[in-house]
């Protein structure tokens, strides 16, 4: 065991802290501290390595990480923080393929928890794949689902884990738990938060098992609208002790708001610990499990999708998602009527990157003329990540002056800048969610390209809500001539600006109330269709 001082013992956790709450910058400074104390140790490497990720320096970020695997060559988790930062970069099918070589060391030596986790990161990496095949994701999350079912049943070997028991009174409301890692400000929380607000305690109480350490407004807005004893920090309770806590509430249905992202404690419903087990929100592909009953997703997103499943898809139409966003930035006119010329943007995840992306977007602003794209995400503090980017549009001919990258900001400084845009454009094949109905109540036309797998579908199912279907494409061609017929009309892009945040406020998709209401029904339905 690995002996430490004093300074980098408090400095440690005064960086875990840090970074839980969102601190990034704190963080660094203590991990620094960290490595002045001890050179070589592991998590202070990977932690400082984590704080320069966060907020986009991407370089420093992969220079710490080598550094690292210099003194522990071969390291799995120091690997797996090497394809996150490819994630981050577009490469995808790279990251994918590291992380299943991970996945595959794991299960060879018998950690299966760690293969778990692997896994799980590569089907997160598989939605952000231009190349992968609906049925590869699937296969691979039934690899993940069987091995969660064998490691759930080694862990029943090793501990006294009870079955699920049904409440003793059947007729009284519903209960309904929520397990998630993300419920502070993140789109899930955001998310969420309206439904809990806006439901019926008559019908149904709400069980929340928190498994975030963060505390902010969202975290303490979502916290005060339960009971206090039907809200649970679970992150500092190992596997057997969460199981046992949430068979305790009894519960009718229980619902996973993480899938394979970050966080996620998922695997622990390889076990049944509720009637009903259901997956929405976090993640939108295939779980994997046997054990997970159902997906709650809209009929748009899901058109065509139903094989891609291990569950049932159970629709909650007109839209999956309630949008109510904790602050809303005044509206300017479009900024073509003050500079002359039209200005697209996406504020999206470079994760969502891929080269038919990029030469899309390419051939967007080559067929319009001095128009101008500004992209915006954390990775562009990063110089080297700017200057791949302005290299990759470059091999489609595009001159790297039409490009303005923009780093990380608040999240109110964002929604700001989306004054500077005329018309969105959304990536694909992942698109964008959260970030796509910021787009829309910030009143830009948002270009969706609909493909085969909800992940897809997401954007065109808000259009949908919106009466705004033509502007959903089909095929690249057809989204690139929508760019072009609406940047050729930019006198229709102010009525769009001034009312669409209305439309919004008058669709389901800010209608908390009846959102709630849909809800409820899909609730009835999961709870009397048989298992």
């Amino acid at each position: 065991m690995v002996q430490v001082s004093d300074p980098y013992e408090s400095n440690f956790l005064l960086g875990q802290q840090a970074l839980a709450g969102g601190n990034a910058v704190a963080a660094y400074q203590h991990w620094k501290i960290c490595l002045q104390h001890l050179p070589s140790h592991l998590d202070a490497y990977r932690g400082l390595a984590n704080a320069f990720r966060s907020i986009g320096h991407l370089t420093e970020a992969a220079s710490l990480l080598n550094d690292a695997l210099q003194q522990h060559p071969d390291h799995p988790l120091l690997i797996a923080d090497q394809a996150n930062l490819l994630l981050d970069q577009g490469q995808a099918d790279t990251a994918i393929a590291k992380f299943i070589q991970l996945a595959e060391k794991a299960q060879n030596t018998g950690d299966a928890q760690q293969a778990l986790a692997h896994l799980s990161n590569t089907l997160m990496g598989l939605e952000y794949s231009a190349s992968a095949t609906p049925g590869y994701k699937k296969a691979i999350a039934q690899q993940w689902g069987a091995l969660a079912s064998s490691w759930m049943t080694q862990l029943k070997q090793t501990a006294d884990i009870p079955n699920w028991i049904a409440k003793t009174d059947p007729d009284a409301p519903l209960r309904v738990g929520f397990l998630s890692g993300d419920l502070c400000d993140h789109p899930v929380g955001f998310l969420l938060l309206p439904l809990l607000q806006n439901r019926t305690p008559e019908k149904w109480s709400a069980y929340v098992y928190s498994q975030g350490s963060r505390v902010d407004q969202t975290h303490q807005q979502l916290k005060a609208t339960v009971p206090a004893n039907q809200w649970h920090a679970i992150d500092q309770l190992n596997d057997t002790a969460t199981i046992a806590h949430i068979l305790s509430d009894q519960l009718d249905i229980l619902i996973d708001l993480s899938g394979h992202t970050g966080r996620s404690r998922v695997r622990l419903m390889a076990h049944r610990l509720a009637g009903r087990q259901l997956s929405w929100l976090g993640f939108s592909g295939t779980t994997g499990l046997a054990t997970m009953d159902g997906i709650i997703l809209d009929t748009i997103s899901s058109e065509g999708c139903a094989d891609q499943f291990v569950e049932t898809i159970f629709p909650l139409d007109p839209s999956r998602f309630c949008f109510r966003p904790p602050f809303a930035p005044p509206l300017t006119p479009p900024p073509f009527t003050s500079n002359g010329f039209i200005t697209f943007g996406s504020f999206n995840n470079t994760a969502k990157y891929n080269p038919a992306l990029i030469e899309t977007w390419a051939a967007i602003l080559k067929r319009v003329p001095n128009s101008k794209l500004i992209l915006k995400w954390r990775t562009y503090a990063d110089t080297g990540f700017k200057n791949e980017t302005l290299s990759a549009f470059e091999s489609f001919g595009l001159k790297p002056e039409r490009i303005e990258l923009r780093g990380f900001s608040t999240h109110r400084q964002m929604l700001d800048e989306y004054n500077d845009v005329d018309i969105a454009l959304d990536p694909f094949p992942f698109n964008g969610g959260y970030t796509s109905l910021e787009a829309l109540w910030m009143g830009l036309p948002l270009i969706t390209l609909a493909s085969s797998t909800p992940i897809s579908r997401q954007s065109a199912s808000f259009l949908n809500c919106l009466g705004k279907t033509d502007w959903v494409a089909q095929t690249t061609e057809k989204y690139v001539a929508i760019a072009q017929e609406l940047a050729e009309n930019p006198l229709a892009l102010a009525p769009i600006r001034a009312y669409q945040r209305y439309q919004m406020m008058d669709s389901v998709l800010y209608d908390a109330a009846r959102f709630a209401t849909n809800f409820e029904f899909v609730l009835e339905i999961t709870k009397n269709t048989p298992r």
